[in-house]
């Protein structure tokens, strides 16, 4: 049994906030975060459950599935049947599609998947590709990545330039932003450019930034024809708006002819001033949504069909085969999350070799060395194929064969990524030949990564070196993934998405109303940033996991009414996120109860809140209406009692693992009312 309908709907009165604003880019939290559990797997249970406890992932967040096929390797079309298009559609009816970014699978799920089908499909539509560069097989976290591409059994997700959310130079930064029509536009524009038709260019431009505005090639080609136009102040304006959305090329702008007649002038200098330098055609570091189509020059378009949209994906842990036990994957979540925002000291280590495997990834090294080093944190590049005898290794790239962790005698400090580049890391089956990503994770690492079959020494199908920068500017374990690899077809990511150890986040208070609260008529809020020096930009708002609308500012007041509220329990997500590109974000979740009329729904266990996996616990549940009552583990059913008060014991097996929490819902007359949560714990 799955979610309750009656549970999804949400009031009136929240409805209110809902807005169809353009999309904001932000780092991850546990709102924009689907958990997928194999209901039938005591690992993937207690897995899911220390996540979720740690994380504070929402219930209405995990999706429970029950025909998980119980094997490493599936086929494509048994894939997208039994495990894609099933989250997929939970995501639709719970109206998780406003914001979710991350679909992270719990242990025990398929970890390659046989996409032969569509390897064969690619060759049809590109006669001559070299067969062993495209092996038939993919990841269960690249294809959940290439969701629309997988389900539509579009295969240019093979393709090694396939990610156009990676930070890659981009020679089409200024040229190609936007496919057919609004391309042939854009293309318009530039000609008119050309020829001096700046009025004509202009227009063109200003519609097409107005529709995308963080596509900067439009913006800033509208500020060149402004300036062509001598409107200076508007020319002023746009520049800022496009160096807000992410324009980082200060030589380029200064060096532009379009704004010589600027260059005097005072507030162009400051703008100058504040830009960063890189690279024209080098994407900045940025957080990732899903609700933006990246266009084929790294930046984000507001239409669907401009681009490619995409979905953060990893898997949790896996405690099969090659995995670790579930001990260690345990250990390894709680030391992910005790890492957010630790900041922590070391060194990151880059080993450069003579086998292949180092060589293919040696000249990303320096450059990524330069970008740890302007952010103050040490790095190395060493001729051997480990770091040895070193403490505090806050992240490592390596390229061998076969290595022992134990033997190389160094720590890995919570929260680094260690990356190892070889043909079969993530080769998950028990006989695989070459040291499994998983040795990493074993030794405290947050996250690694490995190809599920024979990659060939391609560096586009690995993170680059790069990867330990963007995790250093802050972003997620995911992003920093995402946008350090151009093909990840091939590659399994294993780890915690959330883990943030350079975070700088946000911090807020909420007065008028608290943890526990009992509402009878309206909520008034007053939300005041935290004095710890980050800026809040804005605030995000949920209600039984439906997203309102955004409020601007650091100091807000929110007042909603429960009118149309049903009474029992409900959860105010508030969720701060600080204005740069990457878009850090923190939450606060306050559970209150409201009581307007005579319906009420209890749970209580029966005698203590503790029992074992072999063991039961019984819970009592009274109501004042309704004709069952339904337990609630999460988003899954797991017992109902008939009638409107009674006992039911549920096996701890069921559960799973740790700590969970049960609520009791009683449904009737189109509405659901839920009982406070009742906080269990699954022991051995």
């Amino acid at each position: 049994m799955q979610f309750p309908t009656a549970l999804l709907k949400t009031s009136v009165s929240f409805l209110l906030w809902l807005v169809a604003a353009a999309p904001v880019l932000g780092g991850g939290g546990p709102e924009n975060l689907v958990l997928v559990v194999n209901a039938n797997s005591a690992s993937s249970l207690a897995v899911a459950n220390h996540y979720i406890h740690l994380r504070d992932i929402p219930r209405h967040n995990v999706i429970y599935l029950d025909s998980v096929p119980d094997r490493e390797q599936i086929r494509v079309d048994a894939f997208v049947r039994t495990i894609l298009q099933p989250v997929l559609t939970e995501m639709d009816q719970r109206k998780l599609g406003s914001h979710v970014d991350y679909i992270v699978y719990s242990a025990d799920f398929p970890t390659v998947i046989d996409i032969k089908i569509h390897r064969d499909k690619l060759v049809e539509l590109k006669p001559g590709l070299p067969g062993r560069l495209y092996m038939p097989w993919a990841s269960i976290n690249a294809l959940t990545y290439f969701y629309p591409s997988c389900i539509a059994g579009d295969p240019s997700y093979m393709l090694l330039d396939a990610n156009w959310y990676s930070r890659r130079v981009s020679p089409q930064l200024l040229e190609m932003p936007f496919l057919g029509d609004r391309q042939k536009s854009y293309a318009q524009a530039l000609v008119a450019y050309k020829q001096d038709r700046f009025e004509d260019a202009a227009d063109r431009f200003r519609e097409l930034a107005k529709k995308h505005p963080g596509q900067v090639a439009a913006g800033y080609q509208l500020a060149r024809c402004l300036a062509q136009l001598e409107s200076k102040q508007e020319a002023m304006r746009q520049l800022q708006r496009v160096v807000a959305a992410g324009w980082c090329y200060r030589s380029y702008t200064a060096n532009d002819e379009a704004f010589v007649d600027l260059k005097q002038e005072p507030e162009f200098q400051t703008l100058l001033s504040t830009m960063p330098d890189k690279l024209l055609g080098m994407p900045p570091t940025r957080g990732f949504t899903s609700r933006v189509a990246w266009g084929p020059n790294r930046w984000p378009n507001s239409e669907a069909n401009q681009g490619k949209r995409l979905m953060l994906s990893t898997v949790l842990a896996v405690t099969r085969n090659r995995g670790t036990t579930l001990s260690e994957a345990l250990d390894q979540i709680s030391k992910s999350v005790s890492a957010d925002g630790t900041r922590p000291a070391g060194k990151f280590y880059f080993t450069s070799t003579g086998d292949v495997r180092s060589k293919t990834r040696r000249a990303q090294i320096p450059i990524a060395i330069a970008a740890l080093r302007e952010l103050g944190l040490a790095s190395e590049q060493i001729g051997r194929i480990a770091p040895v005898d070193q403490k505090q290794i806050l992240g490592v790239t390596m390229g061998v064969a076969k290595f022992n962790w134990e033997n190389v005698r160094s720590q890995l400090i919570p929260g680094a990524i260690a990356d190892n580049l070889t043909s079969t890391g993530g080769v998950m089956r028990a006989n695989g030949a070459q040291t499994p990503l998983t040795e990493f994770l074993k030794h405290g690492a947050a996250g690694a990564s490995g190809t599920v079959c024979e990659p060939l020494a391609i560096a586009a199908k690995f993170p680059n070196a790069m990867i330990h920068a963007h995790y250093a500017r802050g972003c997620s374990l995911a992003e920093a993934f995402y946008q350090s690899v151009d093909g990840p077809f091939q590659l399994l990511i294993v780890g915690d998405p959330l883990c943030q150890p350079w975070a700088r986040f946000p911090d807020f208070e909420v007065r008028g109303l608290a943890d526990g609260d009992i509402i009878d008529g309206a909520i008034a809020m007053e939300i005041e940033p935290a004095t710890n020096g980050v800026e809040i930009a804005r605030y995000e708002m949920y209600l039984d996991g439906v997203r309102g609308r955004d409020v601007a500012g650091s100091n807000s007041k929110i007042n909603i009414s429960t009118n149309q509220m049903s009474d029992g329990y409900h959860e105010i997500r508030i969720v701060a996120v600080e204005p740069s590109l990457i878009g850090t974000r923190k939450s606060r979740r306050i559970g209150f109860e409201v009581r307007r009329g005579e319906r009420r729904v209890e749970l209580k266990p029966a005698a203590g809140r503790q029992t074992s996996l072999d063991g039961q616990i019984t819970l009592n549940a009274t109501a004042t209406f309704g004709e069952a009552i339904t337990i609630m583990q999460n988003s899954r059913a797991v017992g109902k009692i008939d009638g409107d008060e009674g006992s039911i014991t549920i096996e701890g097996k069921l559960l799973g693992l740790g700590k969970t929490t049960l609520i009791a819902v009683v449904s009737g007359d189109d509405l659901s009312v839920s009982s406070r949560p009742a906080s269990i714990e699954v022991t051995p």
